[in-house]
């Protein structure tokens, strides 16, 4: 089964684990993002951005656009073949999980504006890749 591009979002997780609830712990877990600096691609239907909606405190999200996909492109190291199937539309071709370093230059404003932060999430994306 080829999984196609529809609209995605991009979900970073920029909190750890200490004083979240248990119920939010596993929300993020069920988004996959276990860690810190983690990032994921997410179908954007209503049961995920309901699941987004209770851990906004801990990660933000936006549009997952071309510029985002050909970062996460090159930080998987996909070859030529990889690119060709991402351009098609067949995202069978990345990780569901991405593992990113802390943004160069720290997180700035980030830190307090949380949630769903639009295209601003690609220049977060650019930092930390």
């Amino acid at each position: 089964m080829v999984e196609t591009i529809g609209p995605k979002l991009l979900v970073i997780r920029l909190a750890g684990e200490a004083g979240l609830s248990p119920k939010k712990i596993a929300t993020l877990e069920y988004l996959g993002l276990k860690k810190k600096d983690w990032a994921v691609l997410i179908d954007a239907n209503p049961s995920y951005v309901g699941m987004l909606k209770a851990v906004e405190k801990e990660v933000i999200w936006g549009p997952a656009d071309s510029e985002a996909l050909s970062i996460l492109a090159q930080w998987v190291h996909l070859g030529q073949d990889g690119l060709k199937k991402l351009e098609a539309g067949d995202s069978s071709a990345l990780p569901k999980v991405f593992r990113f370093h802390p943004p160069r230059k720290g997180y700035g404003d980030f830190r307090r504006h949380k949630g769903d932060v639009g295209k601003d999430v690609v220049s977060l994306l650019k930092k930390m890749a």
